[in-house]
């Protein structure tokens, strides 16, 4: 509506131009001058609270916009000129926050990836991956939903994990365990209930909803010994009611009722670009089940699973405790 009104109402002359100009140099320099404490501007928040702040306030502008909208007399030059400024700067205000949530939501994704990534490698004892996992959310992602949780982690691996545990530790290239041979049988029940075959309906007219499945490729396993079932049906997404379309096969098409999503299984999905067969309550605890016979009868190896490589090389036991004395300064008590 804000968009239309501005169309609708054209600038009389130069001066509203040059006038319209000099309120865009001010709203982008008093940002700046007022900014939050920390020195960086408050409309360049991007954390969580900021970006909830920001919407907030965008709301206000655009419900006290369309208020004047309504108000606005034919003949009345000053006050549509006025109107069209505070609109312009509220579109592109507009504009820079949506952005501005896109780069967020990706950061959470990715603070997400490393929680699952830390808890894998906590789980077998690759310290060096630890250190790695550690000093990214340290430097990145403190602002991020999950870092509490990946904080909490780190501390007690920070207050546990000796010298010597860093050096008996051999580190592997991947950093991951994998079934040995007598947890194959296991694994492969795994993954089988996992891929339970779906199949596709033909197009009925309706609208489907598109989702994008290939998220977050290259997940590391389940933590066999200690995945629970609340943490994989607090992962689980459901399309109920609706038809639904993979992103990157147009021609398939599913009844939602029949589909989920789940990140923590993605590593085991046969098709990273697709959603699998809906799995039930008694399916979940299943799974559960089958992770701890596969704990049971594992022994530490270089994983066969997709696993997430890391951006920079291993560390051997020299760097791994350097970075873990240096971790234990740097990390935030609370």
């Amino acid at each position: 509506m804000i968009e239309v009104a501005m169309k609708q109402v054209p600038l009389r002359n130069r001066a509203s131009v040059f006038a319209l100009r000099r309120l865009a140099f001010l709203l982008a320099i008093v940002p700046i001058i007022f900014g939050s404490g920390c020195g960086k501007p408050a409309a360049l928040r991007n954390d969580a609270q900021g970006l909830a702040l920001t919407e907030a306030t965008l709301g206000e502008r655009y419900r006290a916009l369309e208020a004047r909208r309504a108000k606005l007399a034919p003949g009345g030059t000053s006050e549509l000129e006025a109107f069209n400024r505070d609109a312009a700067a509220y579109t592109a205000d507009r504009a820079t926050f949506r952005a501005q949530q896109q780069v967020s939501e990706k950061a959470e994704e990715r603070a997400q990836t490393l929680l699952l990534q830390l808890r894998a490698a906590v789980s077998i004892a690759d310290y060096a991956r630890q250190a790695q996992i550690m000093q990214e959310a340290l430097e990145k992602h403190r602002a991020r939903k999950a870092f509490p949780q990946i904080s909490t982690l780190a501390r007690q691996q920070l207050g546990r994990v000796t010298r010597p545990m860093v050096e008996k530790r051999p580190v592997a290239p991947s950093g991951l365990a994998a079934p040995s041979t007598s947890a194959g049988g296991s694994l492969a029940a795994l993954r089988a209930l996992i891929n339970s075959p779906l199949s596709s309906v033909p197009r009925d007219g309706s609208v489907p909803f598109i989702a994008n499945f290939h998220v977050n490729p290259g997940l590391p396993p389940l933590d066999y010994a200690n995945v629970t079932k609340a943490q994989l049906l607090a992962q689980q997404k459901l399309y109920t009611g609706r038809m639904v379309q993979a992103l990157e096969h147009p021609e398939r098409l599913y009844r939602g009722d029949d589909v989920e999503f789940n990140l923590l299984l993605k590593p085991y999905y046969a098709d990273q670009t697709s959603p699998t067969k809906r799995l039930s309550e008694s399916d979940y605890d299943r799974i559960v089940t089958l992770c701890r016979e596969i704990a049971t009868e594992s022994t530490p190896a270089v994983a066969s699973a997709p696993v997430a490589a890391s951006a920079t090389p291993p560390l051997n036991a020299g760097q791994t405790w350097t970075a873990f004395e240096r971790l234990r300064k740097e990390w935030p008590k609370e």
